[in-house]
């Protein structure tokens, strides 16, 4: 990987981080409306600071539950705020049990209802989403194989003991 990710905000139950043209939320726990919230406000500050299209890689982990109507409506202007710029959103839920589905319908529902006209897709793995990324922009999309190692390198953040709030 030829640079670092960029760390927003990361704490035991999220992390908020950018790398290169992607910005990259990872939901380990408690999607509250705060949290929500703040990924909008950080939304903004990411594309104040990249020039050009951007893809969005949402990651919610198996055991994550699903926001409440709140945390659901700033889901949804989150989106609305990315759509000038992105090419495209990924959703990444990963697992296989009652909470990645639930998870999975809900967001589908959302973007169905709010009728984005993003490309975007459900996807179970970050492996999966940067083929797509790819296939959907290949001029701008990361080079096969380094999107995953920044995932995983926002991943191992995020912890149950420390709260890191980054310039």
């Amino acid at each position: 990987m030829t640079s670092d990710p960029r760390i927003y905000v990361v704490d035991q139950d999220h992390a908020i981080a950018s790398w290169r043209n992607v910005y990259i939320s990872i939901w380990r726990r408690n999607p509250s409306a705060e949290r929500l919230r703040n990924l909008r406000s950080l939304t903004s500050r990411f594309l104040r600071e990249t020039t050009g299209p951007v893809f969005a890689i949402v990651l919610v982990e198996e055991k994550c539950p699903v926001p409440d109507d709140a945390g659901r409506q700033h889901s949804v202007a989150f989106i609305r705020d990315l759509s000038p710029r992105a090419s495209c959103i990924v959703l990444v839920f990963e697992g296989t049990g009652f909470m990645a589905a639930a998870s999975r319908a809900v967001m589908v529902g959302l973007m169905s209802a709010a009728q984005f006209v993003i490309p975007y897709k459900v996807m179970q793995n970050v492996a999966e989403a940067e083929r797509f990324l790819e296939s959907t922009s290949p001029q701008q999309a990361p080079a096969r194989g380094t999107l995953p190692a920044a995932v995983e390198s926002i991943r191992s953040r995020i912890s149950d003991f420390t709260i890191e709030q980054h310039p």
